[in-house]
């Protein structure tokens, strides 16, 4: 699959992976920890988007184009690991 993010982002990709994979030096994470971790990150990015919704004018679709995109993102890996039908 062809990244479009890979140019400009791979470097930190990469790095974040590494991270992951080192799982706080206790090895690979499973899937449960990555989850887990998806369902933080989720929560940290929807309070973000809430706050720049608060402190910035855009448009009512932006947001709610954004907000999807972030719920998408985890529905997604969610099923990828295989805890939605």
């Amino acid at each position: 699959m062809n990244d479009p993010y890979e140019d400009e982002y791979g470097n930190w990709m990469h790095n974040i992976q590494l991270e992951l994979e080192a799982f706080e030096g206790e090895g690979p994470p499973s899937d449960e920890a990555l989850l887990r971790l998806a369902h933080d990150e989720t929560g940290g990015m929807m309070g973000l988007v809430e706050m720049l919704e608060e402190e910035y004018e855009f448009e009512y679709d932006e947001m709610q184009t954004l907000k999807g995109d972030v719920l998408k993102m985890r529905v997604a890996l969610e099923m990828a690991l295989g805890y939605r039908k």
